[in-house]
């Protein structure tokens, strides 16, 4: 049985990453009931020794009745793999791989945004710094002396390109 759900592999409380009970289901090639009642039969001794249940959610099913499922972090499903054959186990083993792996390159696009932002700031500087100068500044600024406050401020510009920059 492959059904799909809108859950992400993300909790919305958290940003450890999770699966639902009918990924596992998929992965291991059960049914998902099957998965549900092994998770049942395994919570009591996961809530004594982790101290909590494991997170019950909820889906649409494919006709359109809404079905019980579990969102499952890595640790409580390399527990809930131990009920699995060792194919099955593998299976999410490698699932989980990959989630981190996506999280690790969402992580690294991220950083990269971030030094892009970084640079466009400080390209940004001179042009704020010579603004503040001309609101200051009690008379007329000609560009010839923008240009020059620019390149005193370490961004060499001439008066045509700075005229240039400032009409586009």
């Amino acid at each position: 049985m492959k059904t799909t759900t809108t859950m992400n592999a993300m909790s919305a409380t958290s940003n450890e990453p999770r699966i639902t009970s009918l990924e596992i289901a998929e992965i291991t090639g059960k049914n998902h009931k099957d998965v549900m009642r092994a998770i049942r039969s395994m919570e009591p001794a996961w809530h004594k020794i982790a101290g909590r249940n494991f997170a019950l959610g909820s889906y649409m099913d494919k006709d359109q009745q809404v079905r019980p499922c579990y969102s499952i972090t890595k640790n409580e499903c390399v527990y809930i793999a131990t009920k699995f054959n060792d194919e099955a186990r593998a299976k999410l083993v490698l699932r989980w791989y990959e989630l981190e792996q996506q999280e690790y390159d969402r992580q690294q696009q991220a950083l990269v945004l971030q030094s892009q932002m970084v640079e466009l700031v400080k390209g940004l500087r001179p042009l704020a710094q010579l603004g503040a100068l001309a609101v200051e500044s009690p008379n007329c600024i000609y560009f010839a002396d923008m240009a020059k406050i620019l390149t005193q401020q370490g961004f060499v510009i001439g008066q045509k390109r700075l005229v240039e920059k400032l009409r586009t």
